[in-house]
């Protein structure tokens, strides 16, 4: 029973628009109350119960407490008795199936089906059961996270010299969905442990055959973008192109269906294996994809799959006999059908041809009795239907002036109007507009079917989607010579967690290297949350420090979504959001400074950065005064070392802090980027991260390489050395 403040018209308009006033079963009590009655009972039952809750089917409505005393009025009173969980006729079977979902969420999603119904004016398109989505189930990242990362776009823009996103790299997608599907777990890799190994299995499957694999990415080219195209058939909006891209996706469902059909047939008589262990030296060097988990693990999820698609061949046949495969996208335009797809289609389609001969046997009648070559029948929309002939042959047509009505005369031609060409025309067009509304009505019974079948529909969508992922990902691994990350807890025999990558490596900037024919400086990274939960990192400029940042986050996306990872080995724990402060921007329109943004950012890690977080800063406090700047680096090294307790990684120019921290803090654990010098003012940048500390940044060499005049560099160094002498 809901009971509504009389004196509340916001309330009174809200719940009036969710459970409309019907007889009909569906809908709660709803009672209104006047103000007094209805705060006097409020207060009474706050103090007997805390929630009252709806009543069951065919339940008694009870009046609130004083309302006949207080001029209750029966006359805008309604009582209706159903079942708390169904909302309308139309979506009640949604909210019905959804099971799993508390009386709140089933609130919210009653709210949101009215709305769009509300909305939509009658063209609701199919809906599934509303799922409860966990944000504690996929890896969180800002904003800022995933622009300073490059995940969809580099930070200089999608020209072609502004560089390359993680996303243009390992994208080898061949659908859309399959491409959609990518970018959704690049923005949101998943933080469950089983639904990352089901897909890392997935991609080892397709790595491991790659007969199956090159027959099914094949096959995947053919795939039209079903989801969008039921969405706008339900919206009427679509059109036979629609329904051939859903006819076209269908051939190639049962096509991949029976090539994983014939797989796991084929391998049924097979011995199962154990996990491999395979070297990893040697897997690398042949490209090989490694595996830990059992190939009847493997075995089962290409199983899943395979049994997940829905063959619904006799729909696409239907479709495929009915449509023409030329047919224009434009619904209005005629002649979409296939002739022979109906008798009736079949029969206009007839007479059509023969008033088409009728109409070239009128024409060339009246050619030959006035002599006019360039007689032609014709019509426009403006103008209507009429008989065109040259300026110079219209006096013959205007001598029979009985049978010809000039209607427009033009520069070189003139338009004459015939009874019998309008008696033809309106036959014509008596049959296409019969032959328009059967060509709707066949359509209109093709659209309902693929409706009706829309949930199959999708789920097959979704199907092909993640094989396209799974193959993708699985090509760029066998390219590149990814490996397969594995996931760890605790040691076996100590409480320490551990996360490490072997000769890790960073995607994007590896592959524009070989492109130039240059090769990567892997590197390795390893936390454990006893010695080395944060990694203090010091180098020079130019030195790889944000590279080794963002490789060490890239490979954890990477390894949670669901790919192989560009290393030698990884042995990886789930994190459950990754933050990074990287790179100095402003932004005037909101009146924030570089510094404030990089505050602002800073600020938002230490307030949500948990245990199980990923943390990379670069150069914290360096937009202003360096006393200020190494002060709130040192704190907040501190805190994420001290308070926060998750992994990180945090570069910085600030040598000063080095004794403050390094003995101070036990999980700190110092790393510097190496630089060869010669001694004679000859030196080479390594990207190698090595143990301990860089106490110079070397400015003065990037300095060099970027042109500044010898007389600027010689002035620098004069001035440093003065500084030095002075200290």
């Amino acid at each position: 029973e809901i009971l509504v403040d009389s004196s509340s018209t916001t309330v009174q308009s809200l719940l009036a628009t969710m459970y409309p006033v019907s007889q009909a079963a569906g809908h709660p009590t709803i009672t209104r109350v006047p103000t007094d009655t209805f705060h006097q009972w409020h207060h009474s039952q706050a103090e007997s119960q805390e929630e009252k809750e709806i009543p069951s089917e065919n339940t008694t409505q009870q009046a609130a407490p004083g309302a006949t005393k207080t001029g209750f009025n029966a006359n805008v009173t309604w009582s209706i008795s159903a079942p708390p969980r169904q909302l309308i006729a139309l979506p009640e079977r949604l909210l019905f199936e959804a099971t799993e979902l508390s009386r709140g969420e089933h609130a919210a999603a009653s709210a949101l089906l009215n709305y769009i119904l509300d909305t939509q004016l009658g063209l609701l398109p199919p809906l599934q059961p509303p799922k409860r989505y966990s944000v504690a189930s996929h890896v969180r990242m800002s904003a800022p996270t995933i622009q300073a990362l490059e995940l969809l776009r580099p930070l200089m823009g999608d020209n072609a010299d502004a560089g390359r996103s993680l996303r243009s790299e390992i994208d080898h997608t061949r659908t859309s969905a399959g491409g959609r599907l990518l970018a959704q777990r690049l923005l949101a890799p998943s933080a469950d442990l089983d639904i990352i190994e089901q897909r890392l299995d997935f991609v080892e499957f397709f790595g491991a055959n790659p007969r199956v694999r090159d027959h099914i990415y094949e096959h995947l080219a053919d795939i039209g973008d079903v989801e969008r195209a039921v969405n706008k058939l339900s919206l009427n909006c679509g059109g036979p192109h629609d329904l051939l891209d859903i006819a076209r996706t269908l051939k190639v469902v049962s096509k991949i269906k029976a090539i994983l059909f014939d797989y796991l047939e084929r391998s049924a008589g097979k011995k199962p294996r154990g996990p491999k262990r395979s070297n990893v030296a040697r897997n690398r060097r042949s490209g090989a994809l490694q595996s830990h988990r059992a190939e009847s693990e493997i075995r089962g999820v290409v199983c899943a799959k395979e049994s997940a698609l829905q063959s619904l061949d006799e729909l696409a046949k239907d479709i495929a006999s009915k449509i023409r495969s030329d047919a224009p996208r434009d619904l209005k335009e005629l002649g979409f059908l296939q002739p022979d797809c109906s008798k009736e289609i079949r029969s206009l389609h007839r007479q059509l041809e023969v008033k088409d001969e009728q109409r070239g046997q009128l024409q060339e009648k009246w050619r030959q009795q006035y002599g006019c070559n360039t007689l032609k029948l014709d019509t426009i929309p403006a103008l209507g239907h009429f008989i065109e002939v040259s300026k110079r042959e219209s006096a013959r047509m205007a001598e029979a002036h009985s049978e010809f009505r000039m209607i427009q005369s033009l520069k070189s031609k003139v338009r004459f109007e015939n009874s019998e060409w309008t008696y033809m025309l309106s036959e014509i067009e008596m049959l296409r507009n019969r032959l328009q509304v059967e060509e709707m009505r066949i359509f209109e019974e093709l659209r309902d079917s693929a409706l009706a079948a829309s949930l199959a529909i999708r789920t097959n969508s979704r199907i092909l989607a993640e094989i396209d992922v799974a193959i993708s990902s699985a090509l760029h691994a066998s390219t590149r010579q990814y490996v397969r990350p594995r996931f760890v807890t605790f040691e076996p025999d100590s409480n320490t967690k551990r996360h490490t990558i072997t000769n890790g490596r960073h995607p994007v900037v590896e592959s524009q290297l070989l492109e130039s024919s240059r090769q990567y400086v892997g590197n390795d990274c390893m936390f454990d949350s006893t010695n080395a939960r944060v990694l203090l990192l010091t180098g020079p400029n130019m030195g790889g420090k944000s590279t080794y940042l963002r490789q060490i986050a890239l490979t954890s996306i990477l390894a949670q979504l669901g790919s192989f990872v560009p290393a030698d080995d990884a042995q990886l724990q789930i994190v459950d959001a990754i933050y990074s402060r990287i790179g100095a921007h402003d932004n005037l329109a909101l009146d924030q400074s570089t510094f404030m943004i990089e505050m602002s950012e800073t600020a938002d890690i230490l307030k949500h950065a948990t245990p199980e977080s990923l943390v990379i800063l670069d150069e914290i406090g360096r937009g202003t005064s360096t006393s200020d700047g190494i002060a709130i680096a040192y704190a907040t090294l501190r805190y994420l070392h001290d308070k926060v307790r998750c992994k990180a990684v945090f570069a910085t120019h600030y040598h000063e802090l080095v004794p403050h921290v390094v003995p101070a803090l036990d999980a700190l654990d110092p790393l510097h980027t190496a630089v060869y010098e010669d001694g004679k003012g000859g030196f080479s940048f390594l990207h190698r991260v090595r143990p301990g500390i860089c106490t110079d940044s070397h400015a003065l060499y990037v300095a060099q390489i970027a042109g500044i005049p010898k007389k600027v560099l010689e002035m620098a160094r004069d001035f440093a050395a003065s500084k030095k002498s002075t200290t």
